[in-house]
């Protein structure tokens, strides 16, 4: 054959079909993991029963130069925490809730994610898997945080707490050290007492980050979720579902 028929023959040849996946952004079925975590220590609540709180924070760092549309925006933001909230303003002491929707408690799915991000510290510093694995999945010291933010997704938005009877509070002393020494004051939490369940998707766009992610869920049982979680509350076990 000469070189000529050679180089008609490479012209005659179809190009190679390059196949693009443009909906990479959606999790495969074998990245979704559906879960139900169940508590066996109290749950304490996060945010504060004070529906006012924001207003206080914006308004004494800003009152004289804030507009009046933005002082009405602002109000109208409180009107609607206290719809959510459900709590009442006068207080013997600062405490800590759960949000409610139509009397139903849940947490955000940013405290799973937040969850995931100490587990996750704490599965790198016991060096225990080998740092090569980490970098090839972006899981570094350096890197963790940015991949759980862009890689792992909670659905849904609001997660609704099950359990059964009413909830209680939990009254704990906090210490912290100060340059005129050491300080305690009295902290109270509103609390669900075990069992209450959870349940909700993990959506991985990386299928590889699996089990690790169901690692992390099992260190829920050392450290788990809320308010003095380093105390053991709010510590769980989990199953698929």
């Amino acid at each position: 054959m000469t070189k000529k028929s050679k180089d008609q023959d490479k012209q005659k040849e179809k190009p190679k079909e390059i196949s693009i996946n443009f909906e990479w952004f959606h999790a495969d079925p074998e990245s979704i993991l559906k879960v139900r975590l169940v508590t066996f220590e109290p749950l304490l609540g996060t945010n504060s029963d004070d529906p006012k709180i924001n207003t206080k924070f914006v308004l004494s760092k800003n009152l004289d130069s804030l507009p009046l549309d933005e002082k009405e925006a602002i109000e109208a933001m409180q009107k609607q925490a206290e719809v959510e909230t459900g709590i009442e303003e006068d207080k013997e002491r600062p405490s800590t809730v759960f949000m409610k929707e139509n009397g139903k408690p849940y947490i955000w799915n940013y405290w799973i994610k937040g969850f995931f991000k100490s587990a996750c510290l704490a599965m790198i510093e016991s060096d225990k898997i080998q740092k090569e694995i980490l970098t090839k999945l972006r899981i570094t010291k350096f890197m963790y945080k940015r991949t759980i933010d862009k890689q792992i997704f909670i659905y849904p938005r609001k997660l609704f707490i099950n359990y059964e009877g009413e909830t209680t509070w939990t009254v704990r002393p906090l210490r912290c050290s100060t340059m005129k020494g050491e300080r305690v004051t009295l902290a109270r939490s509103q609390t669900i007492n075990p069992p209450a369940s959870i349940e909700f998707e993990i959506h991985m766009l990386n299928n590889k980050l699996r089990p690790f992610v169901e690692s992390w869920l099992t260190y829920g049982a050392s450290s788990g979720l809320g308010q003095w979680h380093t105390g053991g509350m709010g510590s769980f076990n989990w199953e698929t579902i």
